[in-house]
């Protein structure tokens, strides 16, 4: 699972600050351009004002844009605004500078227009954003979605109909002048936010998100003020974007400490999860046996899981499985399934009965629809017998000293915690002096495919024979082999590797 980067925010920062100040100097030359045309000092200060706006808006917009872990729906509609911010701040400044130029009259109806409709729309996206922000989710709020859809339809149709009514901007000498009746639309704006501003003080939430929600709702109110106030002096569009700025970071803000928790989370349950599996290898050739095992999560995290224990003094209980899931809940069922079968296995209980009782006791608690592959198997480390059981897992590797090989294959049975009343098979074998059992998760076999190789059992054995004399080495090479190739992202997949080795049986042992 991918988690928050300090180093990639900070990266996208400074390319988003890069880009503002390339704007900044542009906003500097048509400055100087506008005073040529002996614009009143207002209407400089009000386009000067609103590239610098526009500036950072874009790299605002940039800056967010490229960091994927604020990618969620407050940010969806976050992005809604900040676009329409920018869009409004373009359509403004290109027609402060065309107004009153006969030949770009079409360009600034198509400026007029698509300011009255878009302004309306950020009135609708201010709203999203905080009902989103203070998950306002109740049914009495969709009347407040639905005026405002209407206002908007009314504002699309009052743009279609204006060249017939006038009701929004005329035509005076060559250019272009809002009418009086356009002041119904800074009246139904005002009644908007002031509506938002209303619901945000009644929300019982608290913290960032609040904060955010009434800066939303007053900074506009405040642009609108000042814009009527001063008559000449807009500024009614930076005060949406200071609005969508302050939002932006109290979101940002919440989201980062929401990560790091998450991630703080995430490392204490791989923690947990490790602790479960064992890493301390049991190998040399004066022991009865060898064994070691060896996991590669995809993430954090994951599904697979590996085991192994004296039972008593003769014999060794090794498992491994893996769960059919991702993420967290995957690997709370995989430590659900390793200590329930530990339990059971520690209580006493032998052979099909431990995936009989531990299959019971998944299903009864299985809640999100998990099941598990798993394979269990019990060695008299004396006389090298060996029994063992399938839940719908992959048959394992079983190779010999002279270098031949072959699959444990069995009519396997239902994967645990998929059916309560399934009855577990038993079946037994009889292990030779120097025989290796290789149990691998799917995941491996699946890497192995996706680097391009045919016959991952193959190669699984060639490895095999490779570290045999580095028995502690046999599972992660195979692993590391499995996945050197493989991109990291969504290809990767949980490995496991899980290997036993018969030396003898106890005169035989003797005897070395």
């Amino acid at each position: 699972m991918k988690v928050y980067s300090a180093k990639k925010t900070r990266i996208t920062m400074l390319f988003g600050a890069l880009i503002s100040f390339s704007l900044f100097a542009v906003s500097i030359v048509l400055f100087v351009f506008m005073r040529d045309r002996n614009l009143s000092q207002a209407s400089i200060a009000s386009c000067s004002i609103e590239l610098i706006t526009l500036a950072y808006s874009v790299a605002l917009f940039i800056t967010v844009f490229f960091d994927n872990e604020l990618v969620t729906e407050e940010t969806r509609w976050l992005f809604i605004m900040m676009f329409l911010v920018t869009a409004l701040l373009f359509c403004d400044i290109v027609s402060w500078v065309i107004n009153d130029r006969a030949e770009y009259l079409l360009a600034n109806v198509i400026m007029y227009d698509a300011t009255y409709i878009m302004g309306t729309f950020l009135s609708l996206s201010v709203w999203k954003l905080i009902r989103v922000a203070l998950s306002l989710k109740e049914k009495k709020y969709q009347f407040i979605d639905r005026f405002i859809l209407a206002l908007f339809i009314v504002n699309v149709l009052l743009v279609l109909t204006n060249p017939i009514t006038g009701l929004i901007y005329r035509q005076v000498d060559g250019a272009l002048e809002y009418s009086k009746s356009e002041a119904i639309y800074t009246v139904q704006d005002s009644l908007i936010l002031l509506i938002d501003f209303i619901i945000v003080l009644r929300s019982p939430k608290r913290g960032e998100e609040k904060v955010a929600a009434i800066v939303l709702a007053v900074s506009p109110l405040v642009g609108i003020l000042v814009t009527r106030l001063t008559n000449e002096f807009e500024c009614m569009y930076p005060f949406y974007f200071i609005s969508v700025l302050f939002s932006f970071v109290c979101i940002y803000s919440g989201r980062t400490q929401e990560l790091e928790t998450k991630e703080k989370d995430l490392k204490f349950a791989a923690a947990i999860q490790q602790g479960l599996i064992p890493h301390i290898p049991v190998t040399g050739k004066s022991a009865a046996y060898e064994i070691c095992g060896s996991a590669l999560e995809a993430g954090e995290i994951g599904g697979d899981f590996y085991d192994y224990f004296m039972m008593d003094d003769e014999h060794l209980a090794f498992l491994a499985g893996d769960v059919c899931g991702e993420g967290v809940p995957a690997a709370l069922c995989m430590m659900q399934t390793i200590s329930t079968a530990h339990d059971f296995i520690t209580a006493g209980f032998r052979g099909r009965e431990v995936f009989d009782l531990t299959n019971k006791r998944l299903c009864e608690h299985n809640k999100m629809g998990f099941f598990v592959s798993c394979w269990f198997a019990m060695l008299n480390i004396r006389t090298g017998s060996l029994q063992f059981s399938n839940a719908g897992h992959r048959p394992p590797l079983l190779l010999h000293p002279d270098g031949s090989w072959e699959l444990l294959k069995t009519s396997p049975d239902a994967p645990l915690a998929s059916l309560p009343e399934t009855e577990y098979s038993e079946f037994h074998i009889s292990l030779n002096k120097g025989d290796t059992i290789i149990l691998c998760t799917d995941g491996v076999y699946t890497s192995f495919l996706k680097t391009g190789e045919t016959d991952p059992s193959g190669i699984i054995v060639e490895l095999a024979h490779e570290n045999i004399d580095r028995f502690d080495f046999l599972c992660s090479s195979i692993i590391n082999r499995a996945d050197e190739k493989v991109p990291e992202g969504p290809e990767k997949e949980d490995m496991t590797v899980l290997a036993v080795r018969f030396n003898g049986t106890e005169k035989e042992v003797e005897q070395l």
